[in-house]
């Protein structure tokens, strides 16, 4: 009996929406079960059987030979979806992650004042990059939607271009739609895609505009006259945008155009023909001027704020080094992998499951690129890698780029650096994906089992490799207190999402006039300088305020002479201060000493929390469970009587 396709393909779409349906429902609930404190392997075990029902269907019609460019448009619509919507549902009322409340007070700003507010207490840079705050500022006045509601939408709306762009960047390649299907799915495996890609951040912004910005790129160096020069020109403003969008997002598209030009000029070489070259290094000196030209007033800032990351994670790369030669004694000092994690044992495996897949992905394109341009030495003839622009070869370079991040996972703090270079090297292992893919149908005929076994095989098996790179890879990005509601029972940065962090911004916004200065530790300080339009003082070496917490004693005159020169309003203190560390490890941050993570003991010193409610000079305002909130009247300060009073109290305690 004939099949009917077309009945068969209108049942397959419906199935298929019917799969997102259910799937988006379990990832619900197994929110509901955590949220609940109900077995953790529950909520684990739902989730992904919530993602794997809702993705899985998709990558199958991504992966089906005979699917049709609107089937596979639609499977990417679905898997942006699906992807999107863990974050989407663990911030529905307002921002999660640290750097969403920089964000989301940059964007206020500028709607009730028309300009980004100078001076950002929790991410430094942002107010030198108001690309995102304007428009996401710009689309709550058209649309009426609250500035969160519109945050949401726009990430959303950039999380589906992301996708869309890699797929049309590995077309542009010249490999196959279903290899470019196949190598897009690949690309949303990235330990940073679901969560730290979906977060109100300028990054989800900029890396789509950058993916989109590279294509452009690619066709300016690969079109004839005249077009070259209309895509060329287009680069300008394009780039232009992205400085005021994201300094990292800049860079990245900077590296991977400079490999580009390096690898076109290797081509030239040996074709003996200059076109790409010179067209690739045009490129990077169009994006280069621009780029430069909007980020030149904020490059002292970004050299400070940049310098001191990416020397500690040199550092501890050279050390990595040093230790693998037996160069240099190991310290002890590595990180340990899932140090202190919850996670279930079969996602820490996936993770490494998944790390695993990726490089012998990698070392076997580069086997068969090897093979191919050096066959005397090297004479495997079963794959031959499809013709195709040779700037394929650079993303394949780039595929690199993640294989040399992995050892910093090992580094004390190398960890954060490895991961954000993921979102652009993941460029390149998608491009290797797409050709691993297309090598096996151009060279069906050399397996016995026919073509047709082959490109089911391929279905099948990109199924499981889906599989493993998906969870393995959230289960390296994301720990579960940021992926879960769970009840909170430490301090962390979900801590400022609680009712109780809420209403601690929610009281300052209502009584006091906004940019006030607040002296207060990181997590309080992060709803207290978004949705309380206050001013979070940093905490340093020269001015640490710290001390004021944990030492029984008057404040050192440092402490004093920075709250005078600055203007302190108000003083916040969390009562768990005396009782725990924060799951990272200190309060405060800015040079303050670290603690042993999630440690039951505090630094704080006996009683140092109570001279805050009977010194003369601070008057509390506000209290929660854990909070205090406390207005400061420098005026009344008087050091003798200061410390007079702590001795008095610290006595009274003693005997008692």
């Amino acid at each position: 009996m004939k099949r009917d396709f077309s009945a068969y393909n209108v049942a397959g779409f419906i199935g298929t929406v019917a799969s997102l349906a259910v799937g988006s429902a379990l990832v619900a609930y197994s929110f509901t079960l955590a949220s609940s404190g109900y077995n953790r392997d529950s909520m684990f075990l739902v989730f992904w059987l919530g993602m794997l029902v809702g993705t899985l269907p998709l990558i199958v019609w991504l992966a089906r030979k005979s699917s049709t460019p609107v089937q596979r448009g639609l499977a990417l619509l679905g898997l942006a979806e699906m992807t999107t919507l863990p974050k989407i549902l663990r911030s529905l009322s307002g921002p999660l992650f640290h750097d969403e409340y920089a964000h989301l007070r940059a964007t206020e700003d500028i709607l009730n004042t028309g300009i980004p507010n100078g001076f950002n207490s929790i991410v430094t840079p942002v107010p030198l990059f108001p690309g995102l705050h304007g428009i996401t500022a710009w689309v709550s006045s058209v649309t009426g939607f609250d500035v969160w509601t519109s945050a949401e939408a726009l990430v959303a709306i950039a999380h589906l271009a992301g996708l869309l762009g890699i797929y049309v960047l590995i077309r542009t390649l010249g490999l196959s739609a279903r290899g470019a299907a196949i190598g897009t799915a690949v690309y949303i495996t990235n330990a940073n895609w679901m969560y730290f890609h979906s977060q109100f951040s300028y990054e989800s912004l900029g890396l789509p505009v950058a993916i989109w910005t590279i294509i452009i790129a690619i066709y300016a160096i690969r079109a004839a006259r005249p077009r070259r020069w209309i895509f060329l020109a287009a680069l300008a403003p394009m780039s232009y945008a992205l400085a005021s969008i994201h300094h990292l997002s800049t860079f990245g598209l900077l590296a991977i155009l400079i490999l580009i030009a390096v690898w076109s000029s290797i081509h030239s070489l040996y074709v003996k023909k200059y076109h790409y070259a010179m067209m690739s290094w045009l490129v990077v000196a169009v994006v280069s001027v621009f780029a430069f030209i909007r980020l030149q007033p904020s490059l002292q800032l970004l050299t400070d704020y940049l310098g001191s990351p990416v020397n500690r994670s040199t550092n501890n790369a050279l050390t990595l080094i040093k230790q693998f030669f037996g160069l240099e004694e190991s310290t002890g000092a590595t990180r340990q992998l899932f140090d202190g994690s919850n996670l279930p044992l079969y996602e820490k495996l996936l993770s490494y499951g998944a790390t695993l897949t990726v490089g012998l992905a990698i070392a076997f394109i580069t086997y068969i690129w090897l093979s191919n341009h050096w066959s005397k030495l090297l004479k495997f003839k079963s794959f031959i890698i499809p013709e195709g622009s040779p700037i394929r070869n650079a993303f394949i370079g780039l595929s690199y780029a993640y294989i040399i991040s992995v050892p910093l996972i090992l580094s004390s703090s190398g960890a954060e650096s490895a991961r954000r270079s993921w979102g652009y090297s993941f460029i390149g292992v998608a491009v290797v994906f797409a050709l691993i893919v297309d090598m096996f149908e151009k060279r069906a005929e050399y397996f016995s089992l026919g073509e047709k076994f082959v490109g089911k095989g391929l279905t099948a098996s990109f199924v499981a490799i889906f599989t493993v790179l998906l969870i393995g890879g959230v289960a390296a990005g994301v720990n579960e207190s940021y992926r879960f509601p769970e009840p909170q029972t430490n301090v962390n940065d979900i801590t400022a999402s609680s009712a109780e962090g809420k209403a601690l911004g929610k009281w300052f916004a209502e009584n006091s006039t906004p940019n006030a200065w607040v002296m207060t530790d990181r997590y309080s300080g992060l709803q207290v300088a978004s949705t309380g339009r206050q001013l979070v003082a940093p905490p340093s070496g020269a001015f640490p305020y710290w001390d004021m917490y944990w030492k029984n004693d008057a404040p050192k005159v440092s402490v004093i002479a920075g709250m005078k020169a600055i203007g302190i309003e108000y003083i916040i203190v969390d009562s768990r201060m005396d009782e725990l560390v924060p799951d990272m490890g200190f309060w405060f941050a800015g040079g303050e000493p670290r603690y042993p993570r999630g440690g039951e003991l505090s630094p704080a010193e006996p009683n140092s929390l109570d001279k805050f409610d009977y010194l003369p000079w601070l008057h509390k305002v506000f209290s929660t469970e854990h909070y205090s909130v406390y207005k400061v009247n420098l005026d009344l300060y008087n050091p003798y009587e200061t410390e007079r009073i702590i001795k008095e109290h610290a006595g009274a305690t003693s005997n008692n």
